[in-house]
């Protein structure tokens, strides 16, 4: 399946959804109370990994875990503000310091000891990922609009894919 359609068929379901669940009115107040890791956190991780690469240098690399953790940090925090996803996301924090870490491994070197502590971070937010996934997953789908727009979404996609192979 291309790129294109997956964007088409997610603009529908993002359309179904918008008919379902109206869109809330929006004060100056709330867009710094629904944004502020993207105003704030996330800049500093973006400005620590222009620091690296614009240096060029790889003594720098250590910048890249701040960043790394910055940027991690701030996805997690955005994505939870918007989508109401603390219960689900919070191992997202403990897999912040692997991705520094992981950069680090990159370009700073490829000193296989950071590997160490990259796994056991990745692997114990795994767990606990999998573990919030999978009740976060029974809980949607015993909410009926979000299974409906599901349904629809895959019905779509059936219907275009049935179309391409004939």
């Amino acid at each position: 399946m291309h790129a294109r359609s997956l964007i088409g068929i997610g603009l529908v379901a993002l359309g179904v959804l918008f008919l379902i669940r109206p869109v809330p009115e929006v004060d100056a107040a709330d867009v710094f109370e629904w944004f502020w890791p993207l105003l704030f956190l996330m800049p500093v991780g973006v400005l620590f990994h222009w620091w690296h690469f614009r240096s060029g240098s790889p003594k720098t690399a250590g910048l890249l875990v701040p960043g790394g953790l910055f940027l991690t940090v701030g996805a997690v925090c955005q994505l939870s503000i918007l989508f109401d996803a603390w219960d689900t996301l919070w191992p997202g924090f403990v897999l912040a310091p692997a991705v520094g870490l992981f950069e680090l491994y990159l370009f700073g070197g490829r000193k296989r000891g950071l590997l160490i502590p990259v796994g056991i971070l990745a692997a114990v937010a795994g767990v606990f990922f999998l573990s919030t996934s999978v009740e976060a997953f029974f809980r949607i789908l015993s909410f009926q609009p979000l299974a409906a727009v599901v349904l629809i979404a895959a019905g779509i996609a059936l219907l275009f894919r049935k179309n391409r192979q004939s």
